[in-house]
This record gives C-alpha cells, structure tokens and sequence, in this order.
C-alpha cells in the first residue's frame, strides 16, 4: 500500500507534470524513474492472485483504485497486467456492494 502512496503517486505526478529526474539525481526521489517504478508496479500485481499473496485485502482495493484510477486519467499505459487487475478489481463483490 505505502508503495502506492508514495512512490506509484509521485513517479505518475511528476510524470503528468513533465517532471523527469536527471539519471544521476534519481537517488534522491522515493521512485527513480517513472518507467521503473511502473515495472515494479507490473511485477507487483502479476506475482500472486492477491497483492498480499492468496486472499483478497486491503492492499488490492488501494493498489487496483490506483490502477483504475492511472487507467482513467491515461496516467498510467494500459499494459495488460493493469488492465486484468482492473477488471479483477470491479469483479469482486466487495466492489460492486460499495458501488
């Protein structure tokens, strides 16, 4: 989740807002680079069933609304993990119930 919070968020406002790190100052930034920050995030939601590995929690309702909300704005590219982790997200009861 914190993930999400900080480094997902940052890498995507910077990103939006034309901001790129120099190569050499990306030390001092929470995410290094927008495209890696996105590899991670991919690596992140493709690794288990649930980002918490094998239930459904907390993390996979911040990290899919993060996802969908990328999706929505075209703040994120609509890689193939993004996308089935979207629509994974609207297909749980739990969502439709709070929809």
């Amino acid at each position: 989740m914190f993930f999400a919070a900080g480094p997902v968020e940052q890498a995507v406002t910077n990103h939006r807002a034309g901001f790129v790190p120099a190569p050499e100052k990306e030390f001092f930034f929470g995410y290094g680079s927008y495209e890696r920050t996105l590899d991670q995030l991919e690596k992140a939601v493709q690794a288990h069933p649930f980002i918490a590995g094998d239930r459904f929690t907390a993390a996979d309702i911040y990290i899919g609304s993060h996802i969908g909300w990328g999706l929505g704005l075209q703040t994120l590219p609509p890689r193939k993990a993004f996308l089935d982790k979207d629509e994974e997200l609207i297909a749980q009861a739990a969502a439709a119930r709070a929809a």
